[in-house]
């Protein structure tokens, strides 16, 4: 499924208090985002784009039909 070098990590922990060095190729949030107060959303973004991302990273939202 990967190669050799690749590995997927997953982290359960809140985003938005998470403290971290590294950056990040890809965020995945998967019948999460609909979840989550407006109020909160916005912080959320700019946490992600600014300290999660790498600069050529992407995010990914999912939302299911309910």
């Amino acid at each position: 499924m990967f190669g050799e070098n690749k590995k997927a990590r997953f982290i359960c922990e809140d985003i938005i208090e998470m403290v971290t060095e590294e950056k990040y190729d890809k965020v995945i949030m998967a019948d999460v985002y609909e979840h989550i107060e407006q109020e909160v959303i916005e912080r959320l973004l700019q946490k992600i784009s600014k300290d999660i991302l790498k600069t050529d990273g992407i995010m990914i939202i999912h939302i299911a039909p309910n």
